[in-house]
């Protein structure tokens, strides 16, 4: 069986109420997203006349994701 798109949940608790949390994807894009931050926090060095820089970095962020996602199951045999 393979792993999810998602890569499964990233911080499953199993107990007598089984919660899933949020996906691997979504902790590895928030990651990303925390790191770009360091190097390009939001607000500093925005463009007035170019309101989808958000939206670009967030997009970037869950590339960087999907390429984390695939290059764990590279490792797997």
């Amino acid at each position: 069986m393979s792993a999810p798109k998602d890569g499964g949940p990233a911080f499953p608790c199993a107990g007598p109420v089984r919660q899933e949390g949020m996906s691997l994807r979504d902790w590895f894009a928030g990651q990303a997203l925390a790191g770009i931050g360091v190097w390009l926090p939001v607000g500093q060095h925005e463009n007035p006349s170019y309101p989808e820089q958000r939206e670009l970095r967030a997009a970037w962020a869950y590339r960087q994701a999907d390429a984390m996602l695939a290059e764990r199951v590279k490792d797997k045999p």
